[in-house]
């Protein structure tokens, strides 16, 4: 049997294409020999090899930039609409770039839950796998299912077999508990990967891991995900060199390059789908029926609007410019509005106050924090924000956790000079706490903020205006928005707030931790234009899986400054009217029109 010849090499009789691909992969695109250097690039021997494999699939442009993205970037970031095909792509590189030198390199391929896996990462993972070795029984691999492993090691009696060359699928939640990437920062293998499917529904600290990874030898990285906020890891790690404040969305597929490690980023915009590049066929079908189509994205434009977070997300696939209009805070704003920078004062004519957010042993974290508000030294009144203590709670003592909370407030008000009426406390849903207080302290007693009564009549910014016309003068009164015309909630009113007050820059030293919180719950506007906050079971669902109780303590905190005299210059004191008349014009033509509609209507007699 003669050699084959590719590439300007001849190679031995028994090898076959494919074996010519993967070497040339293995060699990083290009191999040197005799001061010639062989080979087509990363790119081309990776896409052919792919072609060997999977004969049958399809390859278009958005598959050609993320294998290009792949081989050129050590970190590859790659947020999109829903049916982009990022996993699917992804799980050929994988599998490719192992079958290249199965002995040396070890994937990692991270999903939220084992069991979700099966529908996405690992799924995909194996019917590649066995479609390419129907064609090719020789390429490496040992399948694990029950471990969702697929192993260089053959199985052997009498031999342990190691997991450290292979592909294997590393949860990172279970039973609601995420546990990140921890347990492997510290594994080795000559040629380390990372693929992280469905990183937008992990944990901040999943990105952790990449401060151990980047850097080393032969170390390549890639994560995806349907993009949904800009706090979580998939907005954290692609955020542009420029901030995403300076981000502009292009209405098209885009690329840009990372804070995180210089990572490179693509986005695949669903308005941009290849699919577009061809008219439907005879039937009205799409060139490709796996990717988004026209069909799909007008659907979710329809059904939820082309400013809901569906459509940006599963529609688009990439942040939409100001995304605070689904949160109630972004760090971009608290960091432009300097919601953590020091309190510098104008003289010592501070107010204290302290804040409560009880819980009772139930999950949630009972909170105190402590807050001042005074002049700062530019003149305008600032309010600080001290760190957040969690008050502990026993159980099982023979005392009432009411008044476990009671006793610890006071004697805390006592210690940092606070007056009992400058402390106040969430006393929603359980109001027995003022009777604790008041067993103690009698009438002097920390003032209850009920966060779940109706928003108040105070107006919501000074800018902020109604109009209400009066049809027999013509005359227009103007005044400013209430709260209960605003909002639904007082909650929704007291968190908002606080972001009046932030984007007044008048919050001062608010720690990350709360700032993280406020940015993860989201608000919506229900049928009559009123906005509300996400109910907290449903914030729950979302890394990382717990109620904002320090977010919940600073509006706490801020409601009870601004009952003791603090003002947010952002929101008028008062609803104040003011008057104006309609144009001289208007009302000439508004009379002339009444005199035109009695002179041709039928009178009595």
């Amino acid at each position: 049997m003669p050699n084959l010849e590719g590439y300007g090499i001849s190679w031995p009789a028994e090898a076959t294409q494919l074996n010519v691909e993967l070497f040339f992969i293995r060699a990083g695109g290009h191999y040197k020999m005799n001061g010639k250097l062989y080979g087509m690039g990363l790119f081309h021997h990776m896409k052919t090899a792919m072609k060997l494999c999977w004969p049958n699939d399809d390859h278009h442009r958005w598959t050609d930039l993320l294998l290009k993205t792949f081989c050129e970037n050590e970190i590859s970031i790659v947020m999109g609409c829903g049916d982009s095909g990022k996993t699917w792509t992804f799980s050929k590189i994988c599998l490719i770039d192992y079958w290249s030198a199965p002995h040396e390199t070890l994937w990692l391929v991270s999903t939220t839950e084992g069991r979700g896996s099966e529908l996405r990462c690992w799924g995909s993972i194996k019917d590649l796998f066995n479609m390419a070795r129907e064609l090719h029984p020789w390429l490496a691999g040992n399948p694990l299912d029950y471990i969702k492993c697929i192993s260089t090691d053959s199985i052997e009696e009498d031999s342990a077999r190691s997991l450290r060359r292979g592909l294997i699928v590393v949860p990172c939640k279970s039973g609601g508990t995420v546990s990140g990437l921890g347990p492997y920062i510290g594994i080795k293998a000559p040629r380390l990967r990372h693929f992280g499917d469905e990183v937008p529904m992990m944990s901040n600290a999943f990105l952790n891991a990449y401060s151990n990874w980047y850097g080393k030898e032969n170390f390549k990285g890639c994560m995806t995900g349907n993009f949904m906020e800009i706090d979580d890891p998939l907005g954290v790690a692609s955020e542009p060199e420029c901030g995403w404040s300076e981000w502009k969305d292009e209405g098209r597929t885009q690329t840009w390059k990372s804070k995180f490690y210089g990572a490179q980023v693509v986005a695949l915009d669903g308005r941009d789908s290849p699919n577009f590049d061809f008219p439907p066929d005879s039937e009205g079908k799409p060139r490709y029926k796996y990717l988004i189509s026209r069909k799909k994205l007008d659907g979710i434009a329809s059904t939820r609007g082309t400013d809901s977070w569906e459509y940006h997300s599963q529609g688009i696939g990439k942040p939409v410019r100001g995304m605070d209009i689904w949160r109630v805070l972004t760090r971009d704003f608290c960091k432009q509005n300097g919601a953590s920078d020091e309190a510098v004062w104008f003289d010592s004519s501070i107010t204290k106050i302290y804040a409560l957010d009880p819980a009772y042993g139930l999950g949630d974290r009972c909170v105190g924090r402590e807050l001042r508000f005074g002049k700062s030294a530019d003149g305008n009144q600032i309010i600080c924000a001290g760190i957040p203590e969690i008050i502990p709670i026993k159980l099982n003592v023979g005392i009432e956790a009411e008044d476990q909370i009671a006793a610890y407030v006071t004697k805390r008000l006592e210690t940092l000079g606070i007056p009992p009426q400058n402390c106040g406390f969430d006393s929603f849903g359980r109001g027995t706490l003022a009777y604790s207080f008041s067993k103690i302290l009698g009438k002097n007693c920390p003032v209850p903020i009920d966060s779940g009564m109706q928003p108040t009549a105070r107006p919501v910014r000074f800018d902020l205006f109604v109009e209400e016309v009066n049809t027999a003068t013509g005359q227009v009164t103007k005044r400013l928005k209430r709260c209960d015309e605003h909002y639904t909630k007082f909650v929704t009113e007291m968190w908002f707030s606080v972001r009046e007050a932030i984007g007044a820059k008048q919050v001062r030293e608010v720690d990350p931790e709360t700032i993280a919180e406020g940015c993860l719950r989201k608000f919506t506007k229900n049928r009559h234009n009123k906005i509300e906050v996400e109910p907290k079971d449903e914030m729950k669902t979302r890394p990382p899986y717990k109620s904002p109780d320090l977010m919940d303590n600073l509006a706490i905190g801020i409601e009870m400054a601004r009952r003791l005299g603090f003002k947010i210059s952002a929101i008028g004191d008062t609803a104040a009217t003011t008057q104006k008349k309609k144009p001289s014009w208007m009302l000439k033509a508004e009379e002339s029109s009444r005199k035109l509609l009695k002179s041709r209507t039928l009178q009595s007699v």
